[in-house]
């Protein structure tokens, strides 16, 4: 072995095994063999070297002899990059983050059909679950939220069987429903008191009539369900906040909240 400090001085300098080999016309494995000691470094090449590391040409002696130090760097005008990268090769770069988003704990309380009405079914307490979602959903952040696991076919293009969907109900939120929001409806079942409830996508046409839109790939699930106004003809207010229950001129509907957020569920195991 031949030792020398070649290897500090790469480092320190920053000088690539590369780099040194276009000054010296060498292939860069030749110049790790020499930085490493299984190869002379001849004096020729020192010098050649040294220049390039701008140190004055009497010291180049240092090369054999003394390891590169701070303050002989300082000294001379030169950066000293010691800490950074392997010997002879190029820093590496800091591996790029992902940037970090604030998550929020959900409780996810029932289930809901999407697409089409059906009994609307909030679980006991003692079967509510949490699930973890974007904390910024471009609503106030002091509104309370609530989970609702979807159940169906009718709404896969958005939200997928057993997707959970984070919901804020339109009473706290401060604003009507509107065009583009996919919402959480109930409508009083037939001779009963109970509701059924079902996610659609919203459109409020010109006109004041409210469509309900499931989102699907299936053929069967393509039309709107269509919400006349009050006496049988559109009404222009009816999504007005002050009218709830009775959103969108049907008595037995509620447009009760507004998705926020999505979890996607496992879809099942097919055969």
């Amino acid at each position: 072995m031949k030792q020398n400090h070649l290897k500090a001085y790469l480092k320190a300098c920053g000088m690539t095994y590369e780099q040194a080999g276009a000054l010296l016309n060498m292939h860069p494995p030749a110049i790790g063999r020499m930085a490493n000691g299984q190869r002379t470094l001849q004096p020729d090449y020192a010098r050649v070297l040294w220049q390039s590391f701008g140190f004055p040409e009497e010291d180049m002696g240092r090369l054999y002899t003394t390891a590169p130090s701070p303050d002989y760097f300082k000294r001379h005008g030169r950066p000293f990059q010691g800490q950074v990268g392997a010997p002879g090769l190029a820093p590496r770069p800091a591996p790029l983050q992902a940037p970090q988003q604030a998550l929020r704990t959900i409780q996810v309380r029932g289930a809901v059909q999407a697409g089409l009405f059906t009994e609307a079914h909030e679980w006991s307490q003692q079967d509510w679950f949490d699930v973890t979602t974007v904390a910024e959903d471009g609503h106030p952040q002091n509104l309370p939220r609530y989970g609702l696991q979807v159940r169906g076919e009718s709404m896969n293009r958005v939200f997928p069987n057993g997707s959970v969907v984070a919901v804020i109900n339109f009473d706290v939120l401060g604003r009507a429903p509107r065009t583009g929001d996919y919402v959480v409806v109930l409508r009083r079942a037939d001779c009963m008191a109970e509701f059924e409830a079902t996610v659609k996508a919203l459109q409020v046409k010109e006109d004041g009539t409210v469509l309900l839109w499931p989102k699907s790939h299936e053929p069967a699930f393509q039309q709107p369900l269509v919400l006349a106004g009050h006496d049988g003809g559109p009404s222009g207010s009816a999504l007005n906040r002050e009218e709830m229950p009775s959103q969108a001129g049907a008595e037995d509907i509620q447009i009760v909240g507004l998705v926020v957020s999505a979890v996607a569920g496992l879809p099942p195991a097919t055969f």
